[in-house]
């Protein structure tokens, strides 16, 4: 069974981390709907202890960190949606390095940062490839919608699917009645998928979890610092 590093005492700590994949589950506290305000990183959290299922079947060894609950939205779009918390970008980044120096000075050498919240992806990357020079340690950071090549929106299809089917909450996502976006969001286009493309067709839960594994060994067979995976 996967571990979590906040149920093991010191000395199994001490003798864990430098062998192990060290997993850290990043999500946020927004509006969903009428679903789980922390549904993206209780989705990360899941994900990450399925994954490490199958890692271990192949003695990888896994620790799984308490999630950072807390993540970034742009321009706080969600902030008439009572109990939405936004992050500033450069406290999320350096909560990540402190939590990566911490784990660094305890001689953990494999690091992923498994994100459940698209408006963390650019943060992460970016402390990605700092952190890890810095201090000398292999960070992947894996959205895990796109190396499952699924085109994520919010509270869509696909998050129904995942509160379903791996936290057990059947929710059907009502956002029209329940949101109102600030205007001063940024309109982006929305692009035509092609065949093949993220989000072209749907995928079953055991291939989603497959795809993460992999990536995850991955970073677990990298052996050189790098910029984020």
């Amino acid at each position: 069974m996967p571990r979590f590093l906040h149920h093991l005492d010191t000395s199994e700590a001490k003798d864990l981390l430098p062998n192990s994949l060290v997993v850290l589950p990043v999500g946020s506290i927004e509006q969903h709907c009428n679903a789980p305000l922390g549904l993206d990183a209780m989705i990360s959290e899941a994900v990450a202890a399925r994954a490490c299922l199958r890692l271990e079947s192949k003695n990888i060894a896994c620790i799984i960190l308490p999630a950072i609950y807390y993540g970034f939205w742009f321009y706080h779009e969600w902030m008439d949606s009572p109990g939405t918390i936004s992050l500033r970008p450069t406290t999320l980044l350096s909560l990540i390095e402190d939590i990566i120096a911490s784990l660094a000075e305890h001689g953990a050498k494999k690091i992923v940062i498994l994100n459940g919240h698209g408006g963390n992806s650019g943060i992460l990357e970016a402390a990605a490839r700092v952190i890890s020079r810095k201090y000398n340690v292999v960070i992947g950071v894996i959205d895990y919608w796109r190396v499952a090549g699924l085109k994520l929106g919010h509270c869509d299809e696909t998050e129904e699917m995942l509160m379903k089917d791996l936290l057990g909450i059947e929710q059907k996502c009502e956002c029209e009645k329940t949101v109102t976006i600030k205007k001063y969001r940024l309109a982006m286009p929305e692009l035509p998928t092609k065949a093949g493309a993220p989000g072209s067709e749907p995928i079953p839960l055991g291939e989603l979890i497959e795809r993460v594994a992999e990536a995850m060994e991955d970073v677990y067979n990298t052996n050189t610092a790098s910029p984020g995976l």
